[in-house]
């Protein structure tokens, strides 16, 4: 494993991580907490402490245990390193972007018609009050962000495969 894909590995799980904590946070069962104002505000600034934080963890971590250090002469990117993540990145950006789309198609059809439902019984896929769009904005965030550490780790598979 190269030191890009190894560190890419501790990013997706420390992500995964401060994503379950924020899903924690939001729901309770399977419906969103109507938090409000400030509420929402303190969950926002805990979430970037906490993603901080990893990615503080992630880098000391990948320095200690693996030896990755970006400033090493050892360490140099070559061009198939800066493909991967390229596409990666772009990956991550489409996801991002179409789950983007799709709220803002949710909330044009939930506005169109009061009686929008998504075809299952007692179950309706609204977007309600604030809360409910931070948790679908800041989600389509997480999930791009894990798409795109996942799309490294599975291009660096790939090309260690093929060889």
């Amino acid at each position: 494993m190269t030191p890009t894909e190894k560190y890419t590995w501790g990013s997706l799980i420390s992500g995964i991580l401060v994503f379950g904590w924020f899903i924690m946070k939001m729901t309770d069962g399977f419906s969103i907490v109507a938090y409000e104002g400030n509420a929402l505000l303190s969950i926002f600034i805990g979430v970037i402490i906490a993603t901080i934080i990893a990615r503080i963890i992630t880098a000391s971590a990948a320095a200690m245990f693996f030896g990755y250090n970006e400033q090493d002469e050892d360490y140099m990117q070559d061009e198939r390193d800066l493909a991967i993540e390229r596409n990666a990145d772009r990956i991550g950006f489409l996801a991002v972007t179409s789950l983007v789309a799709i709220i803002i198609m949710l909330l044009l059809l939930q506005d169109s018609s009061p009686s929008y439902r998504l075809g299952i019984e007692d179950w309706s896929l609204r977007i309600e009050g604030s809360a409910g769009m931070f948790f679908a904005l800041m989600s389509s965030l997480f999930v791009g962000h894990l798409v795109r550490d996942s799309a490294i780790i599975l291009f660096y598979r790939r090309h260690a495969l093929a060889i």
